[in-house]
């Protein structure tokens, strides 16, 4: 890597850091991080109908939306007209981390009736999170990216994998899809994340499970008796 590279790697590096420390990871007043407690409240004052379901005593999911998008499993974003409906459905996920539960995962579907001016949505959209700092896909699907400390290649695109998305883009982010028509924008399916912090949280749970089958082993030898 020649000099010019070098310098050109490490300020893309630098941008990139810079862009984490001031993402906006947040959605309807509730940011990574935040306690099960503060979501149910702000998604109370945000959306119809809200629904705490506790998976696990480590792991809960509070959902909320409007009755449409509390129907079905999530909104129909990139619909054709004829099945098209006004709905919203998000997801806040939280995780045990540091012997607390908190926010660790935001995900949103919406899909808009009538499509909305593109102009206007990403106006909006700039107004809460910035300019995206990376853009890929065609003008009717686009997959934007803001913070992360990767940078994935060209034919990157949302799948229906979150967790391996993250894995490509790396550290505190922000992906979204947006899907549109000639008319404007139909829906848009919105993630906010941060893999560094997965990635701590599974090490965590790891050592727990192992301290754990440790423990109960070193039990069963102790009650041993011949």
């Amino acid at each position: 890597m020649n000099a010019v590279s070098t310098a050109l790697f490490a300020m893309l590096i630098a941008t990139s850091a810079a862009a984490q420390e001031r993402l906006n990871l947040a959605y309807r007043g509730v940011s990574l991080g935040d306690t099960a407690e503060h979501a149910q409240a702000e998604a109370r004052k945000n959306f119809e109908v809200v629904q705490l379901d506790k998976l696990s005593e480590g792991m809960q999911t509070v959902r909320a939306g409007d009755q449409n998008g509390m129907r079905d499993a999530s909104c129909p974003y990139a619909a054709p007209a004829s099945l098209r409906v006004d709905c919203q459905r998000v997801s806040y996920s939280l995780n045990v981390y540091e012997g607390q539960l908190q926010v660790t995962h935001i995900g949103v579907t919406q899909s808009f009736r009538h499509a909305l001016p593109l102009a206007a949505f990403m106006s909006r959209i700039e107004g809460s999170y910035g300019k995206p700092r990376a853009l890929y896909g065609s003008a009717h699907d686009r997959t934007l990216l803001w913070g992360g400390d990767k940078t994935p290649p060209t034919h990157f695109a949302l799948s229906g994998y979150p967790y391996g998305d993250s894995e490509q883009v790396g550290g505190k982010h922000i992906l979204m899809r947006v899907c549109s028509t000639q008319d404007g924008v139909i829906g848009y399916e919105l993630r906010i994340s941060d893999h560094d912090l997965s990635l701590k949280r599974q090490a965590e749970s790891k050592h727990k499970a192992i301290d754990a089958i440790e423990a109960a082993q070193n039990d069963g030898i102790s009650k041993l008796k011949f």
